[in-house]
């Protein structure tokens, strides 16, 4: 009887070490599938976009702390803010995620698949390692050699997505594309 609890918990302790690894490799297939149901059951959304909002707003403040601010740019830079925020809960769903890596060339607007070529193997070039044992996070290496984390998080047995550490070369990027179509100006 002792050996059958042993080796029933030495089996939930694999799972729940490899459960970062299943969750990665069901992130690939998903993406590379275009099936957003993978995607959605293997990311906390809320709180991926929580995430990314906070490192955009962070960001754009930094940023606009380095120049001696006027009004015209307070006010472009809170109106830029509240954009902002619209746009990542847009984006930031599975649904937005299959979109964002597919090549655009499929014209099937419920479910957009990505083309062998245009999605990027997502962890092939990657390293991890557990923060804690609860937390565990994969550096993806890009093709233009940008290093970005992505944070996993336990819950319960599984795991799921919650933050992605975006590089301050993409953030401005992305902040240059807002600004580029304000509507009052920089």
């Amino acid at each position: 009887m002792k050996k059958i609890i042993s080796s029933f918990v030495l089996l939930i302790l694999i799972y729940i070490f490899s459960g970062p690894f299943f969750t990665v490799a069901a992130l690939n297939n998903g993406i590379q599938e275009g099936d957003t149901d993978a995607i959605d059951e293997n990311v906390d959304f809320p709180i991926l976009r929580e995430n990314i909002k906070g490192q955009l707003k962070a960001w754009l403040t930094k940023e606009s702390s380095l120049t001696e601010p006027d009004m015209g740019e307070l006010l472009t830079t809170g109106v830029l803010l509240m954009i902002m925020e619209g746009g990542i809960d847009n984006i930031i769903t599975p649904h937005g995620v299959v979109e964002f890596l597919s090549d655009g060339s499929n014209n099937n607007e419920t479910q957009p698949t990505p083309s062998n070529e245009s999605v990027f193997k997502l962890f092939e070039n990657s390293s991890f390692k557990y923060n804690t044992l609860n937390r565990f996070t994969i550096s993806v290496v890009t093709a233009t050699n940008h290093k970005i984390p992505f944070t996993l998080k336990r819950y319960g047995l599984s795991w799921k997505l919650t933050n992605v550490k975006l590089p301050a070369s993409i953030m401005s990027e992305v902040i240059n594309t807002y600004e580029e179509n304000n509507p009052f100006g920089s």
